[in-house]
């Protein structure tokens, strides 16, 4: 259901930016912006090989999450910009796409290594058995200042929304040079680093912390959660080497001008109109150690750490491949050695992956066969 949103808020400065993707690019909205949360890019996607390329030019609009943004922005300016439902429905200009940025976080803990899913609501109210699939990420809005780079930022910023708090399990040494305080201490938040920075502060992922806490408390599902949490502990991320011949090339481009590069798994959802861009990123934890994870936005959804073989187990388990196959489908694409050598039936006219439930399947299958 729209909100209601008074036309009176909108600039005539703002015209270009909060309407034209490449303005809102060279002029991002600031925090506290009466719109910030609620302009997004749209883009022309497109592959060859294992180059992925995101066009932007000066006539590609920008789209919102509200209807009644769209229809103030029309009777001011003249100009009328599509809503995410409606390309999430399929009825946006078919040109363009929807753009998505997350990150794939495994945990590995000796040998295995296993990637976070979180619980969306939508499968679950469908189906139960599809309960958990990757998060495809935030919609893709600049965030910064004037060439900060577009697709890097919404990358990491989707990790966000997990919380991963430490516990000692059986591996006592080892939790007590991850705890500040490990007598006092029941877990100890990761929190993730990329080259030395942090997304959050400790501060915020202790905010983030209690957040999770308190709602689960208030839906009477707050048991588990440990009692004694500590400060943080920085944990560094890293690509894994073996991901190198996996990733694409993603080029961005506004008004034909190269303003990023970046190496991630491309995947294109046709069904809601919108290309995911992953990151694999990996954290490497001693064994022993116990792994207890949530989500940071919405903690009343679960999440669970699964490896491929667990993955490739409920595919095979699952009678209806709506929604945790489109899901699932990134997953295989990130899984085969060669991004650019992907077969024809899970490729689409623009040369990225989607394809059926059972090429999914049988690359899964051939993944783990060879390991």
């Amino acid at each position: 259901m729209s909100v209601s949103f008074d036309v009176n808020l909108l600039r005539d400065e703002d015209q270009e930016r909060i309407t034209r993707s490449a303005a809102l690019i060279a002029n991002p909205l600031s925090e506290g912006h009466y719109l910030r949360d609620n302009m997004f890019l749209l883009a022309q996607v497109a592959r060859q090989g294992n180059v992925v390329t995101v066009d932007i030019d000066r006539d590609t609009p920008t789209v919102t999450f509200d209807q009644s943004v769209s229809d103030a922005i029309n009777d001011k300016f003249a100009r009328r910009i599509p809503t995410i439902r409606q390309y999430t429905g399929r009825q946006g200009d078919m040109r363009y796409t929807l753009l998505s940025g997350g990150s794939m976080i495994w945990v590995r803990q000796g040998e295995e290594s296993r990637l976070a899913l979180l619980q969306r609501q939508i499968y679950v109210r469908d189906n139960p058995a599809l309960g958990y699939v990757l998060a495809p990420g935030q919609y893709v809005t600049p965030s910064g200042g004037v060439g900060e780079r577009i697709l890097h930022a919404a990358l990491r910023e989707g990790a966000e929304e997990l919380l991963l708090l430490v516990k000692r399990g059986s591996a006592m040494d080892a939790f007590n040079q991850l705890a500040y305080q490990p007598a006092k201490s029941d877990a100890v938040p990761a929190l993730l680093s990329y080259n030395g920075l942090t997304m959050l502060s400790v501060a915020e992922k202790m905010q983030s912390v209690r957040d999770v806490q308190q709602a689960l408390t208030q839906r009477g599902a707050g048991q588990d959660f440990p009692q004694s949490v500590d400060i943080p502990v920085v944990l560094s991320v890293r690509e894994r080497p073996e991901d190198a011949d996996r990733l694409c090339t993603v080029v961005t481009r506004v008004n034909g001008r190269t303003v990023e590069e970046c190496r991630c798994v491309p995947y294109q959802d046709s069904t809601t109109m919108r290309v995911h861009f992953n990151i694999p990123y990996e954290v490497e934890l001693p064994v022993g150690l116990e792994i207890a994870a949530y989500n940071a936005e919405a903690p009343g959804r679960a999440v669970r750490l699964m490896s491929e073989a667990e993955m490739q187990a409920q595919m095979q388990a699952t009678p209806d491949p709506n929604g945790v196959g489109a899901i699932f489908k990134m997953v295989a694409a990130y899984l085969r050695k060669d991004c650019g050598d992907a077969p024809a039936d899970m490729r689409n006219a623009n040369g990225l992956y989607e394809g059926s439930f059972a090429a999914v399947q049988r690359v899964l299958a051939q993944r783990l066969a060879v390991r």
